[in-house]
């Protein structure tokens, strides 16, 4: 199996490529922010601040990149190649994979297997149904 992590190395990486051409740091990307305009008072406003703080609104989306897929690689993750899922939560799609991705963060309980026990009536997904749904 390839390294499930490479791509969210990759989006790390060319986050920090883009923090580097903008050299704004994370101090300034916050403040402008957090003093961004809500939508409701006015679309003409709301622009107007994004085209007038777009290399700061931008660092900002970029250090939350950053953020979040540096917490998905501390994440057991799974790509299931079976038919079904046992396991004891929720499927759930980390940062940085789309949820058509195929790709979860492994709960603690988790089973890959093409076949369910005959009387099984607990927690399974069936894989396909889940990528049939997300194909959607």
């Amino acid at each position: 199996m390839a390294n499930i992590y490479k791509s969210v190395i990759e989006k790390i990486e060319a986050a920090k490529a883009r923090l580097a051409e903008l050299n704004i740091d994370r101090e300034t990307a916050d403040r402008a922010w957090d003093a961004c305009p809500d939508i409701d008072s006015g679309v003409e406003v709301w622009l107007q601040y994004h085209n007038d703080n777009r290399d700061a609104l931008d660092a900002h989306t970029a250090y939350g990149e950053i953020d979040r897929c540096s917490e998905t690689l501390s994440l057991p993750l799974a790509k299931p190649e079976t038919r079904y899922v046992i396991t004891d939560g929720d499927l759930i799609s980390p940062a940085g994979f789309g949820c058509d991705s195929g790709v979860y963060v492994r709960n603690d309980y988790w089973v890959e297997t093409d076949r369910l026990p005959r009387h099984w009536d607990g927690k399974a997904y069936d894989m396909k149904k889940v990528a049939e749904r997300m194909a959607a």
